[in-house]
C-alpha cells in the first residue's frame, strides 16, 4: 500500500503479522528504508529522520 502521507513513494507491507516493512521503488531499484518488528510505529517522538 502507497503512504505518500509519509514520504513521496513509500509503501508498507506487512509480513506474517510480525513485522512491517517500509520501502520505496527507484527505477528498478527496492530500497527498503525501515523494518518494523511487531507494530511499531514510524512516528516515535524520539525520532528526527525523515524517511523522504
Amino acid at each position: 500500500m502507497r503512504h505518500d502521507d509519509i514520504g513521496p513513494g513509500i509503501r508498507i507491507v506487512g509480513v506474517k503479522r510480525k513485522a512491517s516493512i517500509v520501502f520505496r521503488i527507484d527505477d528498478d531499484l527496492v530500497v527498503i528504508m525501515r523494518i518494523l518488528h511487531r507494530g511499531k510505529s514510524l512516528g516515535h517522538e524520539d525520532e528526527d529522520e525523515d524517511l523522504s
